[in-house]
């Protein structure tokens, strides 16, 4: 009835895989966990091997890395089963999580996104940029995702039919980190495939550290640019990511340049502030601002 689907790469998963078999076992319907590992270092293989022990777990182990859309595509076409659990491997989840995701199905589902949390402490003064990032930007409630259910989509926790990743896939143009769930959200629009928004949140437990999420967030912004050199999807692209429309302000007021010479200078010391224990949110923003009329 369900494939759980969940992409691995350097993360031991054993711990989620563990709760999702035990969860299993007390469904009403047949669940099957297939998980790819994207070519990670041996010691994380060595840790991940144990999960193998399971009657209903499907462990792939890649020997060459190709990326975050390719890697969801591969699962996709391992799935068994009608409807697609796709699941981050750093997510922790409730006791009834999967329970809950069946009992949402039904003859008309298409998607279902369950949403996202972030810990209510940080783990660690070194992760305090990625975790209020997620905590105060990215955690939602399920009332307000089904006001844009579109732009509220993410990938990290969703259930998807089969027959529609027949009309729409994950763009494999897309090998770095960041929009490939943005434009997977975008084709389910342009494809008038219906978003349901319900309240079954995973748990983001696999907080960056800070320097390696501004890092992140660097390659998201190269993804965005090779996108919107792509006239296909440069309209949507602007109508659905904020980050567009001041980019789209600036360009139009010629004021690039200027935003190019104030973002070098001060690099550095906003640097300095996102590695801090108290990262300024609205820094951040600037910062990808800047970055993106960099490197544009």
């Amino acid at each position: 009835m369900l494939s759980v689907c969940i992409p691995v790469y350097n993360y031991d998963v054993s711990e989620l895989v563990d709760n999702l078999v035990k969860q299993s076992r007390k469904c009403s319907k047949a669940i099957e966990i297939v998980v790819v590992d994207d070519a990670s270092k041996t010691e994380y293989i060595n840790i991940n091997n144990r999960i193998e022990k399971h009657n209903n777990v499907t462990f792939i182990k890649l020997a060459k890395n190709i990326g975050r859309s390719s890697i969801r595509n591969l699962l996709a076409s391992k799935a068994k089963y009608n409807y697609i659990l796709f699941l981050d491997c750093d997510s922790n989840l409730k006791p009834d999580f999967l329970e809950t995701y069946l009992k949402a199905i039904d003859n008309n589902t298409q998607v279902i996104c369950g949403g996202t949390l972030h810990p209510k402490e940080c783990p660690a003064p070194s992760r305090t940029l990625r975790w209020k990032s997620g905590k105060f930007r990215e955690d939602h409630s399920v009332d307000t995702r089904r006001k844009s259910q579109y732009k509220s989509f993410t990938s990290n926790n969703f259930i998807v039919q089969k027959n529609v990743l027949n009309k729409v896939s994950f763009n494999e143009k897309i090998r770095k980190y960041g929009h490939e769930d943005t434009l997977f959200g975008i084709e389910l629009e342009q494809k008038k495939i219906k978003i349901e928004h319900i309240d079954n949140p995973a748990v983001h437990i696999g907080i960056d550290l800070s320097e390696d999420y501004i890092k992140k967030t660097e390659h998201a912004i190269e993804n965005l640019v090779q996108l919107l050199k792509e006239s296909e999807y440069r309209m949507a692209l602007s109508k659905r990511i904020t980050l567009l429309k001041y980019f789209n302000w600036i360009s139009k007021t010629r004021m690039n340049v200027f935003v190019k010479f104030i973002f070098k200078l001060f690099r550095p010391l906003i640097i300095k502030n996102l590695l801090s224990t108290k990262p300024n949110l609205k820094l951040f923003d600037f910062y990808k601002i800047g970055y993106l009329v960099s490197v544009y």
